[in-house]
């Protein structure tokens, strides 16, 4: 039997629909579990129906690890929060983070996740490096394709880097079609990273970086600030869309598994 489009949160954390307002007997299509759940952009569940489907979440953020001389370098997190909100119920976890509003939804992201794929390091990569510090995002380094896309498979990065400067090293549109072609891929912004263009030479086209799969280009600056403001521009717009968009998609998949049980 089907059931009506409202989504009941209980105190145990598991999420269900009701056939009508008079049935006792929930559905459980999503429940939460910690410790086996399946990651979706930092979003961790436990399904019966399907594993794509992100409902309340809580986590302990990992500890921060400040290493420059390691592939990947963290920086650090702490315990967020997630509220689950509908027009009949609500329940909260222990939290505390920034939060954002998806209708009758109130979530609560996981602090940022920024990966830098430079072949080597440089004034530019310190420089988004410590941008990320200042803006308090977790960030992660990896010098060769191979290994950004082992990392980003890991850890599903908001936000994606490349180092476009150089092609000695590697080619940045190839890097990119890399990641795209990755299911958590296409949620992902990535920022090409351009060198500065001489004075007497024209401003060049960004239509080849649209169709390799970059969102965005930054010319090189090695200004912590001017890095830090693109991050906190691309936080604010692009990625803030994106979550709120997989949040859409999440719940018009409960309504659908809801339908089928």
């Amino acid at each position: 039997m089907g059931c009506a489009p409202s989504i009941h949160v209980s105190q145990s954390g598991v999420i269900y629909c009701r056939d009508s307002d008079e049935s006792n007997s929930p559905h459980q299509t999503t429940t939460i579990s910690q410790g086996n759940a399946a990651t979706l952009h930092g979003l961790f569940i436990k399904t019966d129906a399907a594993e794509t489907i992100p409902s309340v979440i809580t986590y302990q953020s990992r500890q921060a690890r400040n290493n420059s001389h390691r592939d990947c370098k963290e920086n650090s997190g702490g315990q967020v929060r997630i509220e689950a909100e509908t027009q009949t119920s609500h329940t909260s976890v222990k939290v505390s983070a920034t939060e954002e509003c998806v209708g009758p939804m109130r979530l609560t992201k996981e602090p940022i996740q920024v990966l830098l794929v430079f072949a080597k390091e440089d004034s530019q990569s310190d420089a988004f490096w410590w941008a990320c510090d200042r803006a308090g995002f977790r960030c992660n380094i990896a010098r060769t394709p191979e290994s950004a896309i082992e990392c980003f498979l890991d850890k599903h990065h908001e936000i994606i880097v490349i180092d476009g400067r150089h092609s000695r090293y590697f080619e940045p549109e190839t890097v990119c079609r890399m990641i795209r072609a990755t299911k958590p891929g296409e949620n992902t912004i990535i920022l090409a990273v351009l060198p500065q263009k001489l004075p007497d030479q024209e401003e060049p086209s960004v239509l080849p970086l649209l169709c390799a799969g970059f969102s965005r280009r930054f010319v090189e600056n090695s200004s912590v600030s001017a890095c830090y403001n693109e991050l906190i521009q691309i936080e604010h717009g692009e990625v803030r869309c994106q979550f709120k968009l997989r949040a859409c998609n999440s719940v018009f998949t409960a309504l659908e598994h809801c339908q089928e049980a």
